[in-house]
């Protein structure tokens, strides 16, 4: 750039440095520390403390769908009836880059797909949310998502998709 003088401009360059909200850096650090964990450790455990603790006191599971096109949980924290949605969400969902809230009895929970790699069908990540952490949920619950694509094949590996009598054998 050239200055009506006819010199030359400098511009100026500015860096500002943030901080993430403490849960949102808590959240990711746990998350990073769960999946960098050596490779022959039984991630269900993990998960499950992982699920605890960031959605303390709220409805939240890692399910798959069972043949009936149900959600059939992982790992859960759920108490009280599973949501059942309609086939046509499940379809839609398959779509990449998509989610869904559920508005259901006053509370609205997030579900989000986790890709299971060669084997047919997803997962899905439901959270309940609030008002105060939709935001952060959104971006911790997407981002756990695909955490969970990425390593899925630990979580085949884990006994998180064994029956109880294929965890006690």
């Amino acid at each position: 750039t050239q200055s009506s003088d006819g010199g030359s401009a400098k511009g100026r360059s500015e860096l500002v440095l943030y901080s993430e909200p403490s849960r949102r850096a808590q959240a990711r650090r746990r998350m990073v520390e769960m999946f960098r964990a050596g490779v022959r450790t039984d991630l269900g455990p993990s998960l499950r403390s992982f699920l605890g603790e960031l959605f303390a006191e709220r409805q939240a599971m890692l399910a798959r769908l069972d043949d009936e096109g149900r959600f059939d949980p992982l790992v859960s924290q759920w108490t009280g009836d599973i949501p059942r949605l309609p086939k046509r969400t499940f379809e839609e969902l398959s779509g990449g880059g998509r989610y869904a809230e559920l508005h259901l009895g006053g509370a609205t929970y997030l579900i989000y797909p986790v890709e299971r790699g060669s084997l047919e069908g997803q997962a899905y990540l439901l959270v309940q949310t609030m008002p105060e952490t939709e935001d952060e949920d959104h971006r911790m619950v997407g981002e756990l998502s695909r955490m969970l694509s990425v390593q899925w094949e630990r979580v085949e590996r884990s006994s998180l998709l064994l029956g109880t009598w294929e965890v006690d054998a």
